[in-house]
C-alpha cells in the first residue's frame, strides 16, 4: 500500500514502514506503563512515517489519544475519518478556535484570552475539553506553577468548558544525570498536592516524554505521550536494556551508476573528499532534497551494501549521493540500505544524529516528500 497514487513510481528510494513492528511497540510499551493511558504524539507526519496510515493503524491498536502540533494536523485527521481523541500540543491561533471545536479537538491552554474566547465558542451542550499546561521548566509555553488554582478556576467557571487534563512536559528526560528532570518533576507534584487539596483534581494527569515514561515509573501519572520509542528509537542507548523495541521505519534505494575512481581525484560539490586508493564508486538516486545530510559522509556515514558497509563519500548532493563500494560485485540496479537493517548490521536514526551532532528526531522529520512510503 503507498501513501502516494504513483507519484513516485519510478524512483527507486522508498521508505518501508513495518506495522509488525509498530505493533510490537506499542504492545510491549502499553505492558510496561499500564495502567496508565497511552498517548502517541504524530506531529511532523508522524515523525516522517506519514500521519494518516500511521493514525489509523495505530486506531486499530486502541491507543487512547493522538497529540498533533498544529491545526493543520489536527483537521487532516479529522477529514480522513479518524474519530480518535486529538489533542493539540499548544493553544491555536484564535481564528483557529472554532473549526478545531467543531472538529472535536481537545485543546491545551495556558492564557486567559484563550480560556475566555474558547468558552465563548463552546456550548454547554458540547463542552470543550481542556489541559492547561504548567511549565516547569522547559521555558517554551506553558502557564507558571504558582497560577494555577487561578487557571482552574476560571477554567470551571465557565460552563462550557470541561477541565480534562492538567500537564507539563520535561527537558531533559532522556539524560538520567541531568537535575532539571528531578527539579520538574518536584515542581509539577507540588502543584497536583495543591490541586488535589482544594478538590480539582482532573481525569488526566500527564508529565512523561519517551525519555520519562520508560525510565520513570513516578512520571506516568495517569498518561504518558510516547513518540520515538513508538516508532522503535530509543531516547538513550541505555534504554534498550529497559524495553524492547523495533526499528519501524527503513529507506532502501537502488544504485544507479558505477564508475572508477583513481588515487587523487575528488568526489562531489567542493572537492572535500580525495581517493586515497584506486576503488569504484557507485551513485545513489537520492540526496539532501529527500532528507539525507548534507555532511552525512563528511562526517563517516555509511550505508549497507550486499551485508557490508561501504562509506559515503563526498558531500551529499540534492538528488544523488556516492559510496566508495571498494572490491564488492555490485551493479546498477543493487539495492542500498540507508536507514534499517541488512544482514547483521542496522543503521538507525541514532547513528546519523550522533555523527551530526543532532538528535533523532530531526533525523527523522527530514525525510521528505519526494520519497514514496511503503507499508506492511
Amino acid at each position: 500500500m503507498n501513501s502516494q497514487e504513483d507519484v513516485n513510481q519510478y524512483r527507486p528510494s522508498v521508505i518501508s514502514i513495518s506495522f509488525d513492528a509498530l505493533e510490537h511497540n506499542i504492545r510491549t510499551i502499553k505492558e510496561l506503563v499500564k495502567p496508565a493511558l497511552l498517548a502517541i504524539p504524530i506531529k511532523a507526519n508522524a515523525y516522517g512515517h506519514g500521519i494518516l496510515p500511521l493514525a489509523r493503524k495505530l486506531s486499530d491498536l486502541d491507543v487512547d489519544m493522538f497529540c498533533v502540533a498544529t491545526v493543520e494536523e489536527a483537521l487532516l485527521l479529522r477529514e480522513n475519518g479518524i474519530t480518535t481523541s486529538i489533542f493539540l500540543l499548544s493553544e491555536p491561533p484564535r481564528d483557529a478556535i472554532e473549526p478545531c471545536y467543531q472538529a472535536d479537538v481537545t485543546f491545551t491552554v495556558y492564557t486567559t484570552g484563550t480560556i475566555d474566547m474558547l468558552a465563548s465558542v463552546a456550548t454547554s451542550n458540547k463542552p470543550a475539553h481542556v489541559h492547561l499546561k504548567v511549565d516547569t521548566g522547559m521555558n517554551r509555553v506553558g502557564m507558571e506553577p504558582q497560577d494555577t488554582l487561578d487557571f482552574i478556576q476560571r477554567i470551571i467557571g465557565h460552563k462550557t468548558l470541561f477541565f480534562e487534563g492538567l500537564y507539563t512536559h520535561f527537558a531533559t528526560a532522556e539524560d538520567a544525570e541531568h537535575p532539571l528532570c528531578d527539579i520538574q518533576l518536584e515542581r509539577f507534584e507540588h502543584v497536583l498536592e495543591v490541586v488535589e487539596s482544594a478538590g480539582l483534581t482532573p481525569p488526566l494527569i500527564h508529565a512523561a516524554n519517551s525519555g520519562a515514561a520508560l525510565r520513570l515509573a513516578t512520571t506516568r501519572f495517569s498518561m504518558v505521550r510516547v513518540g520515538l520509542s513508538t516508532y522503535g528509537v530509543y531516547p538513550h542507548p541505555s534504554y534498550a536494556e529497559l524495553i524492547d523495541l523495533r526499528l519501524v521505519l527503513s529507506l532502501t534505494t537502488k544504485i544507479s551508476f558505477v564508475k572508477n575512481a583513481y588515487v587523487g581525484e575528488t568526489i562531489s560539490y567542493g572537492a572535500r573528499y580525495e581517493v586515497k586508493k584506486d576503488t569504484r564508486i557507485a551513485t545513489l538516486p537520492l540526496g539532501y532534497g529527500d532528507g539525507v545530510p548534507r555532511n552525512l559522509g563528511l562526517l563517516g556515514g555509511s550505508v549497507i551494501v550486499q551485508g557490508s558497509r561501504c562509506p559515503v563519500v563526498g558531500a551529499v548532493t540534492m538528488d544523488q549521493m556516492m559510496i566508495d563500494v571498494g572490491d564488492l560485485p555490485v551493479s546498477v540496479g543493487d539495492k542500498v540500505t540507508l536507514l534499517g537493517t541488512d544482514g547483521d548490521i542496522t543503521i538507525s536514526p541514532v547513528e546519523w544524529a550522533d555523527l551530526l551532532g543532532t538528535i533523532s528526531y530531526e533525523i527523522l522529520c527530514a525525510l521528505g516528500e519526494r520519497l514514496d512510503r511503503s507499508y506492511d
